[in-house]
């Protein structure tokens, strides 16, 4: 499989990602989780691995160090939303006391800021999808800042499922963006990008 195969392949898994946690905001994710919002959100958060692995297949950081550092933090995180999931599942009085959701989160949105401003200096994408990467991190500090913080951190509550699970319009943006790189470049057959 060549490398625009794989990122083709991850793009789709991203895209579904992002559908899955826009699905969540209907289960009720949040205190108390549904065991379908549970099995939704960890669904998702498998998906949108896609994100990270699909830029890393395009080389879409070049081979910058802090790309593959950031791709590599997002997916720890990843995959300690997952943990999150199951400790949740397994332990539902605990969930508001559980840290591997929030750790999760911060992971995820400062690895692929990294990897977004790694992506945008190696120039490897072109038009919109050079910033499609940033489009993850500015959304979840945006709404961190803008609604959580005043409305809800502030009165000692828990955040907003709702806002969080919209997360999954930027991850959309970010799996389009490398769909559609992976299609161009197999359809021209030019190999991924060097640029280090």
């Amino acid at each position: 499989m060549s490398n625009p195969d794989r990122a083709r392949l991850a793009g789709t898994a991203c895209l579904a990602g992002g559908v899955l946690q826009l699905a969540s905001i209907a289960t009720g994710l949040g205190t108390r989780t549904p065991p379908a919002g549970l099995v939704i959100w960890g669904l998702a958060m498998v998906c949108l691995m896609g994100g990270p692995l699909g830029l890393l297949a395009l080389r879409a950081a070049g081979g910058r160090r802090l790309g593959y550092f950031g791709a590599g933090l997002a997916l720890l995180g990843q995959a300690t939303q997952v943990a999150g999931m199951v400790y949740i599942a397994v332990y539902p009085a605990l969930e508001d006391e559980q840290l591997f959701t929030p750790l999760g989160a911060q992971a995820i949105w400062i690895g692929m800021l990294l990897l977004g401003v790694a992506t945008v200096r190696a120039g490897a994408l072109t038009g919109w999808r050079r910033l499609a990467p940033l489009a993850v991190p500015a959304y979840f500090v945006a709404q961190v800042v803008a609604i959580q913080i005043p409305f809800y951190f502030s009165k000692g509550l828990n955040p907003n499922y709702a806002v969080l699970g919209a997360w999954g319009l930027a991850w959309i943006v970010l799996g389009l963006a490398i769909r559609t790189t992976s299609s161009q470049r197999s359809a021209a057959g030019t190999p991924a990008a060097t640029t280090s």
